[in-house]
This record gives C-alpha cells, structure tokens and sequence, in this order.
C-alpha cells in the first residue's frame, strides 16, 4: 500500500490542481507506460544513475506522477518525496508505485515548495523536472532547493530559443484570455546558473532535448 499523503496549506495564485488536472495524469500514465520516461527525465535519470544513487535521498519538486524518482529508488536510491501542488498528483502516484514495486520507500506530498514555509526534512539530491518554468520567483525557488540538498540539485528548464519564448507567450495569452491564473515562465539559464554558483553549487552535468536544458549541479565541498 502507498504511504498515505500529507497536506500543506497551499497558494490560491497557480490553480495547479486545474492545469494538471484528472485528464493531465490519464495521458501522462499511458505515455509512461507506452515509452517510458520523457526524453528529458531520461537524462537525469542515466546520469543520476552511471553517477551512482546508492545511498541517496531524493526529493524531486513538482514531482507530477513520480516516475523519476520512483524509477531512481527502484535503481537503488534509499528513499524519495515528491512534492507537487496538484491534488491529482497523489492519485496519480499512488496507481504508478502499485505499478512499479509497492514496497518502494516512496510518498508524495500535496504542496507548494517554492512557498519556503515547510521544511521536507533533509536530502541529498533535489530534482526539478520541468517544474521550474511553473513558478514566477527563480530565487526564492531555487534557493528552497538549495537548503534541502546536501550534494546534488538536478534541473530541466526550457532552452533559450526564440521560438520555445514565442511558444511560451501565446500559452499565456489563452491562460489569461480564458481566465486561468497558471502560467509559463522561461528563465534565463545564466540567472539560474548564478544563483547556484552564488551558494556553492557547480555544473557536473549537461545535455539537452529538442525542448528542455537538463543540468545537475552538485554543491563544492569544502577542504
């Protein structure tokens, strides 16, 4: 059986829950289970794993279904959390892991990390997968993921190319013309490498898909 879920309080400005709703899991599980993981998080994941993951504690942020780190534990991580601001999230995760192996030291929490209001508990590896482009404040995200990891952050961002930005703003303009407050947010990846470097953090890894920028960084240890 899947650990039961926990809840934290979350914001009413994203409506996650609304954008990746019932329907956005359904195609996301029958995607899984017809090619695997996305292009993108199959990167992470033979990285992670010709890097070694014995051992490792995952949290992986805007978790969605866990697949990534449900598939990581099964390849020998000790243990992961995913945490996701969609309701659906959970349900999703709870069918995938009775998929995968049921005794998978895995849960899903209901929240919204970038909040910086709860402390997850402590991690050797963060993932972002695709969730970083969901929230407005790169700071205050990345520096959550900073302090809930004590060697490794993995990340996909979309790339800076011209037509992923138009792509980006059209999505946004039906958002708002339908009165729907979730949006997309291309982030410049120098800001996001800044930021990392500024707290001891370093590019070990890099790669990319027709779409997505895929990085991990791992934190400089100190003599």
């Amino acid at each position: 059986m899947s650990e039961p879920s926990e809840k934290t309080e979350l914001s009413c400005c994203t409506d996650f829950g609304l954008q990746f709703n019932e329907s956005y899991f359904e195609n996301y599980l029958r995607e899984y289970r017809s090619k695997g993981l996305p292009a993108q998080s199959k990167l992470i994941f033979d990285y992670l794993v010709s890097y070694g993951i014995k051992d490792h504690s995952i949290l992986e942020v805007g978790s969605g279904a866990g697949a990534l780190h449900m598939n990581l534990v099964n390849s020998g991580a000790q243990r992961s959390v995913g945490v996701d601001a969609s309701e659906w999230a959970n349900k999703a995760a709870e069918r995938l892991k009775k998929e995968i192996d049921p005794s998978l030291n895995s849960k899903t929490i209901i929240g919204e990390f970038s909040k910086g209001q709860q402390n997850y508990g402590n991690f050797s590896l963060v993932i972002m997968d695709r969730s970083i482009c969901c929230y407005p404040d790169l700071n205050s995200l990345l520096r959550s993921a900073i302090c809930h990891s004590s060697d490794l952050i993995a990340i996909s961002i979309p790339r800076k190319l011209v037509w992923i930005r138009i792509g980006a703003t059209l999505i946004n303009m039906v958002q708002s013309l339908l009165r729907k407050k979730f949006r997309i947010y291309v982030h410049s990846e120098d800001q996001v490498d800044k930021i990392f470097s500024n707290n001891s953090f370093r590019r070990i890894y890099a790669d990319q898909t027709r779409i997505w920028q895929v990085v991990v960084y791992q934190i400089t240890k100190t003599q």
